[in-house]
């Protein structure tokens, strides 16, 4: 996975083994472990002390299931929770830059109160034009021109035409 991958619902990084995969590696490295253990201590001699056996057990069993867990759990395990982590981090990211982008959002609703004549809008305070209106409570920009209506009725139909005196 990317560093710069952001967190996606339903993504989460798979373990390269399944439990019972997972399980049964590590109850072969023990059984292989305590059939060295069987076959070290048979061919030491029989007046060797019992806590010598247990020491010579607990030494080979360690050196041998050690690296299995080590190999199959440990690292394994460490490189899913730094792929989680990527993850959240990324997640995290996407959620503030989503937070930022819905504070930057502003919304018109609801009635507004219009003049019928001039399309001023009543504010609270008095009338303010239109343009003033949206552009305070938006991220709108307005630009003015003429509709063809309006240029016949001011300037009659040779102005839009161009064909007047």
């Amino acid at each position: 996975m990317k560093a710069d991958d952001r967190g996606v619902p339903g993504l989460i990084p798979k373990l390269p083994r399944s439990p019972a995969g997972l399980f049964a590696t590590t109850a072969l490295a023990i059984f292989a472990a305590e059939a060295l253990v069987m076959i070290v201590i048979s061919a030491l001699p029989k007046d060797v002390p019992v806590l010598t056996e247990a020491f010579i057990d607990a030494v080979l069993l360690t050196v041998v299931v050690v690296p299995v867990l080590y190999f199959s759990f440990y690292r394994p395990l460490r490189s899913h929770m730094a792929e989680r982590e990527a993850m959240e981090k990324g997640r995290e990211k996407l959620i503030g830059e989503l937070q930022s982008a819905l504070e930057k959002i502003k919304v018109l609703s609801g009635l507004l109160p219009v003049c019928a004549s001039c399309k001023r809008i009543r504010d609270g305070i008095g009338w303010v034009s239109m343009e003033k209106y949206i552009s305070e409570r938006s991220e709108a920009q307005f630009t003015h021109s003429i509709c063809d209506v309006c240029a016949d009725r001011l300037y009659g139909a040779d102005a839009r035409t161009g064909t007047g005196d």
